[in-house]
């Protein structure tokens, strides 16, 4: 059985994927459009990741969601392994 969390906060990285793919599609190769949704991707990360470390009642240091932001492709496989201890794969 799957437990189901009921929070927002997974909610901002759905909206930022989907945005992204729609920017992608409608403005290929536009700079500015990739930069930004680039920051909203990674803000999206971080949230969720500072969320779900506050719902776990193990939340993260301030420093460490700046880390979590500015190199979320990295850190959130990091912390689903670190925090889910390998419950995820059993």
């Amino acid at each position: 059985m799957v437990k189901q969390v009921a929070s927002s906060s997974g909610r901002h990285a759905y909206v930022a994927t989907l945005e992204w793919g729609v920017v992608s599609v409608i403005v290929p190769g536009s700079a500015g459009w990739s930069y930004l949704l680039g920051a909203v991707m990674a803000g999206a990360a971080a949230w969720w990741v500072a969320c779900d470390a506050r719902d776990r009642g193990k939340p993260i240091l301030h420093i460490l969601q700046m880390v979590i932001f500015l190199c979320w492709p990295i850190a959130i496989p990091t912390y689903l392994i670190a925090s889910r201890e390998f419950a995820a794969w059993d």
